[in-house]
């Protein structure tokens, strides 16, 4: 996939909401030494699952798991491929971003990436769609 270095996507308050409040693996989680995700981490993330499926049917769990361990590597080191000692395996951190992502892609009715949105017609005159 071309750009798949480059990060389009930014984090907006929602995401930044949505990852404080995570009790499992981002700030809220307990206790401190628990491993836990980056806005960073979840700004590959979501930038890796809308670069490959832009205008596409949506890609299963099982794809996104392996493309975000292709790009993003130190997620299998931080999260233990089986839970151990109040560790969330990697497959359900996984599972919640992917979830998450999901819902938010629905909620918005197009791709995350303005890139992927469709063109709007020069004779629309909705004075939302203004800045094309």
């Amino acid at each position: 996939q071309v750009g798949l270095k480059f990060l389009e996507y930014v984090a907006d308050n929602e995401d930044e909401q949505w990852l404080t409040q995570n009790s499992k693996f981002g700030q809220a989680a307990a206790p401190k030494e628990k491993p836990k995700i980056t806005l960073k981490h979840l700004e590959t993330v979501l930038d890796t699952l809308e670069k490959n499926t832009g205008f596409e049917t949506i890609i299963t769990l099982f794809q996104a798991e392996q493309l975000v361990l292709k790009r993003i590597p130190e997620l299998a080191q931080m999260f233990p491929a089986k839970p151990k000692a109040g560790v969330l395996a990697l497959k359900h951190v996984l599972q919640d971003v992917y979830n998450y992502w999901v819902q938010k892609r629905s909620k918005l009715k197009r791709p995350l990436l303005r890139r992927f949105w469709p063109v709007t017609a020069s004779d629309d005159t909705n004075p939302h769609l203004v800045f094309r």
